[in-house]
């Protein structure tokens, strides 16, 4: 593939713009900013990798987190069979019972997200302002 690179060196844009010395390297510089975007344009599925393992590292994490409720929500239910058993003496039917463990989960899961982000948007915000890390 030929680039921008290959058709226009420094010292070819040198020439044709009559500069010399530090301005050439200045105009070279810019030129190859400019080409290093182009082949950025030209080339969008060259970080697709780092996407792809991103994403995929991602989806482990969340798969490790939904496996982590459906644990606890088990745990709770071994822990709570008792009162299930006097919930269903009452009249309760199993679908009840099921919507409060189902709504028990759920709340779990939004607190930990709202925690996760809360969190995570804190800790991005002290290492911007700190200029700990250089983030995007």
């Amino acid at each position: 593939m030929v680039t921008m690179r290959d058709l226009l060196p420094l010292a070819v844009v040198a020439s044709v713009l009559g500069a010399s010395g530090a301005r050439a390297q200045e105009l070279g510089s810019c030129c190859v900013q400019s080409t290093s975007r182009l082949d950025a344009l030209m080339n969008p599925t060259k970080g697709s990798d780092e996407k792809f393992f991103s994403g995929s590292a991602l989806m482990i994490v969340i798969g490790i987190a939904a496996l982590n409720i459906i644990t606890i929500l088990v745990m709770i239910v071994m822990e709570k069979q008792r009162d299930i058993a006097i919930l269903k003496s009452m009249g309760a039917t199993s679908r009840s019972i099921m919507y409060v463990f189902m709504i028990q989960g759920l709340v779990i899961g939004v607190i930990g997200m709202i925690a996760g982000i809360a969190i995570g948007g804190s800790f991005c915000s002290f290492a911007q302002g700190r200029q700990l890390i250089k983030l995007p």
